[in-house]
């Protein structure tokens, strides 16, 4: 399970995000899809320490390379980065 931001920029829960909530959620894809470290980055042609360094929050990934990581996972990018956003005139329209 990969951690997931409500409009405030805190964890579904209310609890504060101090986590290093992509690298989490790398990890927590990959190993949901038994990839290794390794594997992952042969398939995004970077090295395993990058990943690594994704993963313990040392580096944040660029956009591309999100990009390429929420179509080995088949996620959206807001799936992955942890965005949960509704649209605040959908939801005056709702009232």
């Amino acid at each position: 399970m990969f951690f997931v931001l409500n409009q405030e920029g805190t964890k579904a829960g209310g609890e504060s995000m101090n986590e290093n909530t992509i690298g989490y959620n790398i990890r927590s894809l990959r190993s949901e899809r038994k990839m290794t470290q390794e594997q992952l980055a042969q398939k995004m042609y970077v090295k395993r320490q990058t990943l690594s360094n994704y993963e313990i929050g040392k580096r944040i990934p660029d956009i591309y390379e999100l990009l390429i990581m929420a179509d080995i996972f088949e996620i959206t990018l807001d799936e992955f980065v942890g965005r949960s956003f509704q649209c605040a005139k959908c939801v005056r329209n709702s009232d």
